[in-house]
């Protein structure tokens, strides 16, 4: 997919979209409401965005990604060692290394 630059560069960019945007304590993905991930996307197409034709696979490639970066941050979450809870996880999933 040459519309795209380096992976690192990308889920680096997903990752602090995510951060930067996260409106509640969602545990997964999936538990993320579809309009804000839909915002997200956008964020992330106006940075990345490729030929009109390639939207769809722009779109997998960001949910997979996007996906995959926010389950990296839970899994920081949790590596307190204890189920940190709601307000814990947004703590850690926001805070900038």
């Amino acid at each position: 997919m040459s519309f795209f630059p380096d992976n690192q560069v990308c889920v680096k960019f997903i990752t602090e979209t995510i951060k930067g945007h996260f409106k509640g304590p969602y545990i997964s993905w999936k538990k993320v409401p579809e309009q804000e991930r839909s915002q997200w996307f956008e964020e992330f197409g106006t940075a990345f965005h490729g030929q009109p034709q390639n939207i769809a696979a722009v779109h997998r490639v960001f949910k997979h990604r996007g996906s995959v970066a926010m389950a990296s941050m839970l899994l920081r979450a949790k590596e307190l060692g204890y189920d940190p809870g709601i307000a814990e996880t947004f703590r850690r999933t926001h805070s900038i290394k």
